[in-house]
């Protein structure tokens, strides 16, 4: 009885692994597919490195491929390799993929709809293209990606407002493209939702309308804010004091109007403040010298009035100020000296 009871052990064992390898190679083969597919896509590959990208070899020894123990795909890292073509929406179909960089290459066409399917995906990072239409509201389906990078590219329209649904989100670039904007800039209330958020550029857009007071609602963890270089209007609201977070701030290049908020001296984490080439009025405010760790303050070309706060003097870190192009009057306060 004892060896009958051993031999059934063995012959389960054997049948576990034969399952395990089956499912390994089935695995393998449904994420091959996709994979070729995306290799069809490109037109140019000018330092070969989809040359091994064939059957004969085994999908996770491909150049740029990353897989988990299961030999299933998690990983394509074929950022800044020269190549030409499009993305494929075969893409869509590695079904535990987490991570797409395909970054600084020369791929055009739109961003298919892979948020459809890709529910794992953690990061996707396609900045440094030649991308245009819009950003997919499908990437919304992504509930576990953390980071977004899409800045460098063609891409028009808006914002999706589908994106405030990426609870997990903490990296967001969509700077130098021709993104647009409708009625009060109403992706930014939507982006309340992304608790995790830390680094937001929207840079060198063409994002126009008023800032909402809602801005004070986006994640305190919240360390980078970027809008510069757009078409915004409206006053900077005092709400973005409740940013307590913020290291680096940057509105330049826009049409702000009204007077610098006071509630900026509520910022200690600050360190650089980008104001410059605005509209805005009124004096700098006194609370600026609250600011310990503030090392470049950059306010020129706007229509700034009165004196230069002595307060400015109580910035040991300050290394660059800007305030020319302005109207100010007075002298400029001995205090500087103490910077």
């Amino acid at each position: 009885m004892k060896i009958i009871a051993l031999a059934v052990h063995f012959l389960l064992f054997y049948l576990q692994l034969c399952s395990s390898a089956l499912t390994t190679n089935n695995g393998s083969f449904n994420d091959e597919q996709p994979l070729l597919a995306f290799k069809n896509s490109i037109t140019f590959d000018p330092n070969k490195v989809l040359s091994i990208w064939d059957a004969n070899t085994n999908v996770c020894n491909w150049t740029g491929i990353s897989c988990n123990k299961l030999m299933r795909v998690t990983e394509i890292d074929l950022g800044s390799r020269g190549l030409v073509g499009y993305i494929s929406h075969f893409l869509g179909n590695l079904s535990l993929l987490e991570f797409i960089d395909i970054s600084n290459n020369s791929f055009h066409g739109v961003i298919p709809e892979l948020g459809q399917k890709l529910s794992n995906l953690r990061g996707l990072v396609l900045w440094g293209n030649q991308l245009r239409g819009p950003i997919p509201t499908s990437l919304g389906n992504c509930s576990k990606l953390e980071i977004l990078y899409l800045t460098f590219n063609n891409l028009t329209g808006t914002v999706p407002l589908q994106l405030g649904k990426l609870s997990s989100l903490q990296r967001l670039l969509l700077d130098h493209n021709f993104l647009t904007s409708s009625r009060t800039l109403p992706f930014l209330p939507a982006l309340i939702n992304c608790s995790s958020l830390q680094t937001l550029y929207l840079g060198y857009n063409y994002l126009a309308e008023d800032l909402s007071p809602s801005i004070g609602k986006l994640s305190t963890n919240l360390s980078v804010f970027s809008l510069g270089y757009n078409l915004i209007g409206g006053s900077i609201p005092q709400e973005i004091g409740n940013l307590a977070n913020l290291t680096y701030m940057d509105f330049a290049g826009n049409a702000l109007t009204g007077p610098i908020p006071s509630t900026l001296g509520m910022l200690p984490q600050l360190e650089q403040l980008f104001l410059g080439q605005n509209k805005l009025q009124g004096p700098i405010p006194s609370e600026i010298g609250a600011l310990k760790r503030l090392g470049l303050l950059s306010l020129p070309f706007n229509l700034l009035t009165g004196q230069i706060p002595h307060s400015i003097g109580n910035l040991p870190q300050l290394r660059r100020l800007h305030l020319h192009h302005n109207q100010f009057d007075g002298r400029v306060p001995s205090a500087l000296g103490r910077c």
